[in-house]
């Protein structure tokens, strides 16, 4: 038997359970911080013994001079020493008055699988299945998703630490310990936890998008759950790319260890803690002194504004003035005029302006507008306006041929508590209320180059996503297409008009959208 020997001299009086992990394939010095960050009083560290042969599996065995240490968890299988690629050293719940050596020892096992959690003794099937039958009636209050080999410490600590904020969580490795990983039964276990759960935690670590479980267990999510999205802090957009999700566009929660981690799951499930995403970042630097006045308003009035979230570059000039006038919001007392490096829609004389329209030549939009009603708020006018908009980007970046990716941020602003009703064309319809606070920003992303049939899921999401805000759900998304495609066909402005502008002398014609393009019609 080999030892590996961490000794921490002149520590005393642990008095808090934390987690520490050593990674003996590291440097001297980055153990030396790893260990400081908790215990960090100019205590001497000395670490020896490094290059762990991936075919051994990790037992602890722990000395001190005072008294035993209870609890510790000798069965933890870190996932990158499964890979191979090092060995580490969990000390869990650690109270003692004086430790002064630790004794790290390997023992050599069979190339097999190593479980989390061994059982003390035997579970037979009618046990295993008593105790499947015991989870399914839990309710928790939030499902940890997360990737093996980046994130795992932080789930953990968030799961066993789950009490002290007055919550239950689930974590598949401590709440399924005897369910098989990657079996059918595993797998119905997972989602049945998901749907017992009102909220959904993302822990978004290194490569978490790649996980095929991962992103299958947010989908599952999406049907319904609030889905909190929680950031590694040193993670930047690169890391949230996928194929299949627009990570990048969602609102998020950065964090920097367990332990904030921690903290900032308590606080987002308090509701005293607001999410952001990368492009409020540009917004807030490239808007927060357009359209105060509007803002400080108490008539309910909605912001739209779309942007490049990358590169952003001039793509619009002068003679573009004509094609940024085909918009819902010029009528014979306004137009857009165009000044040095931006365009803006102004009142003509003795009237006055109630919409902010201001374009950048850089193709930024900001539209601040009243949100139109008759003593009564309809989920799809609502709707509408924010669909009118992005359109409108989307129409003049067609023209222009502009194939960067894009963003847009909706905010509702001043519409706590007011009735929102559905479908104002049927004889009876729900009335629903919006929540005592404005509802979260909508932020979406998208390719204005994309085929009408991409746009038109992108609408059928944000459309969703509105009704969710007013609690309003149908039983099925088929019956949220057929909605939407009813009203965009009646009420949008670029479904009913084909538009036609001037530039360089030329005339240029902009045809309606057909909603058979859109794909949100069976006719």
């Amino acid at each position: 038997m080999e030892y590996f020997h961490v000794i921490i001299k002149n520590v005393s009086k642990l008095t808090k359970t934390t987690d520490i992990i050593v990674d003996l394939n590291r440097s001297e010095e980055y153990i030396k911080e790893k260990v400081a960050k908790h215990y960090n009083n100019g205590e001497e560290f000395i670490f020896k013994g490094r290059n762990v042969d991936p075919n051994y599996v990790e037992l602890v065995n722990v000395s001190k001079s005072k008294k035993a240490l209870e609890n510790f968890d000798a069965t933890f299988i870190p996932e990158a020493f499964k890979e191979g690629n090092s060995l580490a050293v969990i000390l869990d719940h650690l109270e003692a008055e004086d430790v002064t050596e630790l004794f790290i020892t390997q023992q050599l096992k069979p190339k097999t699988k190593p479980t989390l959690q061994q059982p003390t003794e035997s579970v037979s099937p009618s046990s295993n299945m008593e105790m499947i039958k015991n989870e399914e009636k839990k309710r928790y209050a939030f499902f940890i998703s997360y990737i093996w080999c980046t994130g795992f410490q932080y789930a953990r600590h968030l799961r066993e630490n789950a009490y002290r904020i007055h919550r239950n969580a689930f974590l598949d490795k401590i709440d399924l310990p005897n369910v098989a990983e990657e079996s059918e039964e595993f797998r119905t276990q997972i989602d049945k936890a998901i749907e017992s759960s009102p909220n959904f935690v993302l822990i978004m670590t290194r490569r978490f998008s790649e996980s095929p479980e991962v992103i299958r267990e947010y989908k599952k999510a999406q049907n319904g759950k609030k889905i909190w999205r929680f950031k590694q802090k040193n993670l930047g957009k690169k890391d949230l790319t996928c194929d299949s999700v627009d990570f990048v566009n969602k609102h998020y929660i950065e964090f920097t260890d367990e332990f904030d981690l921690l903290a900032k799951v308590d606080e987002a499930l308090s509701g005293e803690l607001k999410p952001n995403t990368f492009f409020e970042k540009d917004v807030k630097a490239l808007t927060e002194s357009e359209g105060v006045e509007l803002r400080q308003t108490n008539e309910p009035f909605m912001e739209v504004i779309v942007g490049p979230i990358d590169e952003k570059q001039e793509w619009l000039s002068f003679e573009d003035e004509d094609l940024l006038n085909r918009n819902p919001y010029v009528d014979n007392f306004s137009s857009v005029k165009a000044y040095k490096d931006f365009f803006e829609l102004e009142a003509r004389s003795n009237y006055t302006a109630r919409t902010l329209l201001r374009i950048k030549n850089i193709g930024f939009f900001h539209l601040i507008e009243p949100i139109s009603y008759q003593n009564e708020f309809y989920i799809d006018n609502i709707f509408n306006q924010a669909a009118d908009m992005l359109l409108y980007c989307i129409t003049v970046m067609r023209q222009k041929n502009v194939r960067a990716h894009q963003s847009a941020y909706i905010r509702l602003n001043n519409v706590r508590r007011l009735e929102a009703k559905v479908d104002p064309h049927q004889l009876s319809f729900p009335k629903w209320f919006f929540p005592r606070s404005d509802p979260d920003p909508f932020i979406i992303g998208f390719d204005p180059s994309a085929d009408w049939s991409e746009i038109g899921q992108l609408l059928l999401n944000l459309y969703i996503e509105f009704c969710h805000s007013i609690s309003y759900n149908e039983p099925t998304s088929a019956e949220f297409k057929k909605k939407l495609a009813t009203h965009l066909s009646r009420q949008s402005y670029y479904l009913r008009y084909s538009l036609t502008y001037h530039r360089l002398g030329q005339t240029m014609k902009i045809p309606s959208i057909n909603i058979s393009d859109l794909q949100l019609s069976d006719h």
